[in-house]
């Protein structure tokens, strides 16, 4: 592996983890009473650059490095369920985290300077922050068992 690739892989674990990170932040400040919007939105923010940058690094770490040396070695071994199961499960609703944190995200951007969040819409953000945020566990999780899998 390059230094190039080995670069690509280390920076799309640690800004998927740190994004995970993030969103989490984003979830204690906004089951607050008292919740800051400045920090709502640094935060948020925070998490959607993460995500795409992991999703980016991942992408190129999958096309030119894993897709064509890694998986065949995953799939000939003793778990080959490790890519055919937890590597597209993860994949797949990768897809979906950096819309979910953009979604969040552009709210805290555009809601008004008082910071007062309907009570119902806050409900709804709690659900959608808690779901980015444990869809971003999961896909770590993914990533360790898949990893675990090169012999």
């Amino acid at each position: 592996m390059t230094t190039q690739l080995l670069f690509m892989l280390i920076l799309h674990v640690f800004s998927g983890l740190i994004g995970v990170i993030f969103s989490y932040a984003t979830l204690m400040e906004l089951v607050r009473h008292n919740y800051s919007l400045p920090y709502l939105r640094r935060t948020s923010v925070g998490a959607v650059i993460l995500y795409l940058l992991a999703w980016l690094s991942g992408g190129y770490y999958y096309v030119t490095y894993y897709g064509t040396t890694v998986k065949p070695v995953i799939l000939a071994g003793a778990h080959p369920f490790a890519h055919s199961f937890f590597l597209e499960v993860k994949e797949h609703l990768f897809l979906l985290l950096p819309f979910m944190a953009i979604t969040s995200a552009t709210f805290f951007w555009y809601t008004n300077e008082e910071g007062k969040i309907d009570e119902r819409l806050r409900g709804s953000l709690i659900t959608l922050v808690a779901m980015t945020t444990i869809i971003g566990i999961c896909i770590a999780l993914a990533g360790v068992v898949t990893s675990g899998a090169v012999k």
